[in-house]
């Protein structure tokens, strides 16, 4: 029909459908650099885009308050989570962790895995299960805790990171994408609880005001590179929409 076709594929993992995908598409987004689709020549990298206007802070966060939100599955590493709290615990670092989110039910294993490791390790007083919300209610989840943590593996970049900072709470992750966004102070080991545990204490301990001024500085960031609008008008130009 003489059409143009755009694909958006931000993902680790790809195969021969996804290049039949791209061979079919005039050009491909992505916003990992570690995405699968990086790989063609006809791929552009692309803001998240966030709305700032939505997402944006709206409760005070609980003291030492810490984070999850998100489907619950192996790819997501929530074990390597809920190991970085007991890692915290037995350090005697004060915090309490809220884990948001549903488990497809092939695996409602893991699910009950993650919860039966809190119950033996001692973090029932430390550790909470939620079920996922819906989007419109994530901003006064993200705005009552002061720290976020994503520990999926690069190439998906989750907006939730974003999601949260826009909110008022401080990011951590273990995506290179997010290292060159935020800087390698945000970011630890894929996989590695011991990694994450002593980024969330050095966060944890600093002084309030510092983790106020940081927050500001990263939501500005967000603001201005991977809000809506840089989204659309990224499109704008890379579509020719005149």
């Amino acid at each position: 029909m003489g059409k143009k076709v755009y694909l958006w594929r931000n993902h680790w993992a790809g195969g021969q459908t996804t290049r039949i995908a791209v061979a079919l598409s005039h050009k491909t987004f992505c916003t990992s650099k570690a995405s699968y689709t990086t790989k063609f020549n006809k791929t552009v990298l692309m803001p998240v885009g966030i709305d700032t206007d939505v997402f944006e802070s709206v409760a005070t966060p609980t003291p030492n308050s810490i984070l999850s939100l998100g489907r619950v599955s192996p790819s997501k590493n929530i074990h390597v989570i809920l190991s970085a709290m007991k890692i915290l615990k037995d350090r005697g670092v004060q915090f309490t962790c809220s884990v948001y989110g549903d488990a497809l039910p092939k695996n409602a294993a893991y699910y009950a895995a993650q919860k039966l490791f809190v119950s033996e390790n001692g973090l029932s007083g430390h550790v909470a299960f939620y079920p996922g919300i819906k989007n419109s209610d994530t901003p006064a989840v993200y705005s009552a805790h002061q720290v976020f943590v994503n520990a999926s593996a690069s190439g998906m970049f989750d907006k939730t990171i974003f999601e949260a900072i826009a909110c008022g709470a401080l990011s951590i992750a273990s995506s290179a994408d997010y290292a060159d966004f935020a800087g390698e102070k945000y970011v630890f080991l894929t996989g590695d609880a011991d990694s994450l545990a002593s980024k969330l204490e050095a966060f944890l301990r600093a002084p309030a005001d510092a983790r106020v001024g940081e927050s500001a500085a990263l939501r500005h960031k967000v603001d201005e590179i991977h809000s809506l609008k840089a989204l659309a008008n990224r499109l704008t130009l890379e579509l020719n929409i005149n």
